[in-house]
């Protein structure tokens, strides 16, 4: 029984018919196009894609400078309060965190995330719950290791440095995100 396409395919060697091919230079040149999974090239994407895109840089090169604001504001204000005012540094860290926390909370409604859209109770109530779990955990463990004899200035930059990546997670996905995506 002869093969079914026998006789269809063009003859060894031989060219498709002309028109049949696209133009030349039309195609990319060999080994230009981008890896199997790789971002498509900018502009490619529809305008809220590429916003969205755009915006986690932006976002994170923004919630790193606040980061290190508030963390300078936090070690001031602790330092300053336990060595100018004599306070023990385990009640001048509350202070200090409750000053930087209102700092982060306006920076990310305004600044970061520019999520001015849904109520500012609303967004206050998410940040406070969130980050009043993050600061019990920081506090926890920066008494218990300042307990033990470490150094609280390293301590506290080391908490600061340790809880970020959290707390841009959850700024951004649950406290900031569009009213609508909730």
């Amino acid at each position: 029984m002869p093969d079914a396409h026998e006789g269809s395919l063009p003859p060894e060697g031989s060219l498709p018919p002309e028109g049949s091919l696209p133009p030349e230079g039309s195609l990319p040149p060999e080994g230009s196009l981008p890896p199997e999974g790789s971002l498509p090239p900018e502009g490619s994407l529809p305008p809220e894609a590429e916003r969205a895109r755009g915006s986690a840089g932006r976002e994170l090169v923004l919630m790193v400078a606040i980061g290190l604001l508030s963390l300078g504001v936090t070690w001031a204000v602790t330092v300053g309060l336990t060595e100018g005012a004599g306070l023990d540094e385990r009640a001048s860290y509350p202070i200090a965190l409750v000053l930087a926390s209102t700092l982060n909370f306006f920076a990310c409604r305004h600044l970061i995330f520019e999520a001015t859209d849904d109520g500012l109770g609303a967004q206050a109530l998410r940040f406070a719950s969130s980050i009043i779990g993050f600061r019990i955990a920081e506090f926890a463990v920066y008494a218990g290791v300042v307990s033990a004899g470490a150094d609280y200035q390293v301590t506290l930059v080391a908490i600061a440095a340790v809880s970020f990546i959290l707390k841009f997670l959850v700024a951004k996905f649950l406290v900031f995100r569009a009213a609508g995506a909730r």
